[in-house]
């Protein structure tokens, strides 16, 4: 399934093929335990009376217990997608992010000094235009966002 830019397109998409499947396999098992002959060839010819039924039962809970979860599952999944989709929305809606210019070194001068970081972009806050962030990225070292107040830039 491919999202695209509304944070409820899983809600309205497609239900998933195993979804699907699974409903489709669920009526045919329904299907199959509503005649006596059908099930008698799958589960043997000497069922009768309260086995039979017994049987009959164990299958059709079975079988509905199973679409249940796979259904489940699949709205849960969807409820999940829909609701981190939005909140990812809204956190970058809240910045303006930009790439840097190639080549802007920088140093973290919080704490101890820690040079040898590239910068490969920066973002702010509209609402806060003196609160810029940089994106510092070295080798070996995880990308993080960093105040701009505890960054020395230098081209180079």
């Amino acid at each position: 399934m491919t999202l695209g830019s509304s944070s409820s397109d899983a809600i309205n998409a497609r239900t998933l093929n195993l979804t699907l499947g699974s409903g489709f396999a669920a009526f045919l098992a329904t299907a199959i335990t509503v005649f006596n002959d059908s099930f008698k060839a799958i589960f043997g010819e000497d069922l009768s009376g309260a086995e039979l039924a017994r049987y009959k039962v164990t299958v059709l809970v079975a079988v509905i217990a199973a679409f249940a979860l796979i259904a489940v599952a699949d709205l849960l999944a969807r409820g999940w997608t829909t609701a981190s989709r939005t909140r990812a929305d809204a956190q970058v809606a809240h910045y303006m992010i930009a790439a840097a210019p190639s080549n802007l070194k920088a140093k973290k001068t919080e704490g101890v000094d820690l040079g040898g970081f590239t910068v490969a972009a920066l973002r702010l806050k509209p609402s806060q235009p003196d609160a810029v962030e940089y994106l510092l990225v070295k080798t070996g070292a995880a990308p993080e966002w960093v105040a701009g107040k505890h960054v020395s830039l230098s081209s180079g």
